[in-house]
């Protein structure tokens, strides 16, 4: 699905249809995951050349890779095992790095923050909201 379809399809939904906007989620998560796992399946049992190249890329997929590290890692044998959750776990802590970075620049620029919108409905725009604690965040 292209970012054009998935746009046109999302206008299409009323407010509300929870369970259309839910498939719709389904339909571009199982789309957007097949070439991610088909590369995972070549580094766990292709062509050696092809292995090395696949993990090039799935290494530059970072965040948008750990799932399909993690699910090739319970199919294959033990010694690559290690190397699957290795992979997920650099990737996962990297996106997870630049969160932390992201929020402390915003955290040390001492403007007011208001309430954060999430999903859900409640406040005063019916929205949830997140309040901001004070002070850095990081990983450890």
């Amino acid at each position: 699905m292209t970012g054009e379809e998935a746009r046109r399809r999302l206008s299409e939904i009323q407010t509300g249809e929870y369970r259309k906007l839910a498939a719709l989620a389904r339909q571009i998560c199982e789309e957007s995951r097949k070439p991610v796992s088909t590369l995972a399946n070549v580094w766990a049992s292709g062509p050696e050349s092809d292995q090395r190249k696949a993990e090039t890329v799935l290494t530059a997929l970072g965040e948008l890779a750990v799932g399909s590290w993690l699910s090739t890692g319970q199919t294959i044998p033990d010694p690559r095992k290690a190397r699957c959750v290795m992979q997920a776990g650099l990737a996962y802590l990297s996106a997870a790095e630049r969160v932390f970075q992201k929020l402390n620049r915003l955290m040390e620029s001492k403007a007011p923050v208001s309430g954060v919108p999430l999903a859900g409905r409640c406040g005063a725009w019916g929205y949830r909201t997140l309040r901001v604690a004070e002070g850095p965040i990081s990983a450890s």
